[in-house]
């Protein structure tokens, strides 16, 4: 689904929605002037074994933007330091998937 809209000459929001079935994925390509940010608002499923194949697939979609201004937002669902986590969860439980997650960011820039 591709939506679009100008708002005024110098604001037009488009917006890409694409989706996963572990998982969700938002990206807004906002333009205003010059300035041409892709937004994203992601929701990554909370096993880990989709967790890294989600973020596989959201590095491969986000390649279509390289060298553009990216925000990434949404819920990762993995702890990233001591104070991230819940209940009594070792950390290490997750390192695969942040490691995963420090590559996907990286690439972006």
């Amino acid at each position: 689904m591709t939506w679009q809209q100008t708002v005024t000459p110098n604001f037009v929001l488009k917006l890409n929605n694409k989706s996963r079935v572990n998982g969700k994925i938002l990206i807004l390509r906002v333009q205003i002037n010059d300035l041409r940010p892709v937004c994203t608002d992601i929701y990554t499923p909370n096993d880990s074994r989709f967790q890294i194949i989600f973020i596989g697939q959201l590095q491969n979609l986000l390649q279509q933007f390289s060298g553009e201004n990216i925000i990434v937002g949404g819920d990762l669902n993995s702890p990233f330091a001591e104070d991230d986590k819940e209940e009594d969860r070792d950390l290490f439980s997750k390192k695969s998937v942040v490691g995963e997650i420090k590559v996907l960011l990286s690439s972006l820039g």
